[in-house]
């Protein structure tokens, strides 16, 4: 009977014959490659009813040189890494749970925290005051733009908010594409002028 102990190092013993036979391939020797590859085959035939976890690990081993062998590729993790992205293939992203359609009017504590966050940022920078939107993102200025544009270089859920204090809103698209376009969600009521 084979211990866990006894079977952990036969697995060592496979994966540095593995790594040689790659190794090998990868520097063109092509028939230390074979040798080895032999060695390991035999490795693990040796276990055929004996331990079949250390038969169908060999055999495992041997196949993936095979792979990597046929395959033409020259690097060896190069090539693990390829086969490793292959099961992601058909996969999509699923979309941002944000409404992909025109949120509708902003709550009033959200103009006047927008609001506030914009004052801040700009009487921080009053080369920009009049000018552009300051952008907010999760309660926090994430940047200034010199107009409104390019919704697809933010979040969805992203604010705008104009010297005027008008409020936009970045809707649509996802994480990975960002937002699909700007939504006015907030007209700001014209100041009177006192008499």
């Amino acid at each position: 009977m084979i211990t866990d102990e006894i079977r952990q190092e036969k697995k060592e013993d496979m994966d540095g014959l593995f790594r040689d036979a790659c190794t090998a391939w990868q520097t063109a020797d092509y028939l230390e490659s074979s040798r080895i590859a032999s060695r390991l085959s035999g490795f693990g035939y040796a276990f055929r009813g004996v331990d079949s976890e250390l038969f169908w690990y060999s055999r495992t081993l041997f196949n993936r040189l095979n792979e990597f062998r046929a395959s033409g590729a020259t690097d060896f993790k190069a090539w693990a890494v390829g086969k490793a992205c292959e099961v992601l293939k058909g996969l999509s992203v699923r979309p941002d749970p944000t409404p992909a359609h025109d949120p509708g009017p902003l709550d009033q504590e959200i103009v006047s925290e927008n609001t506030r966050l914009a004052t801040e940022y700009l009487a921080e920078r009053p080369q920009l005051s009049g000018k552009g939107v300051v952008v907010i993102y999760n309660g926090e200025v994430s940047g200034w733009m010199n107009e409104l544009r390019d919704p697809h270089k933010w979040l969805a859920g992203c604010y705008a908010v104009d010297p005027q204090g008008n409020q936009y809103r970045a809707f649509g698209g996802d994480k990975y594409n960002g937002a699909t376009a700007w939504s006015q969600v907030h007209s700001a009521q014209p100041k009177e002028v006192a008499a």
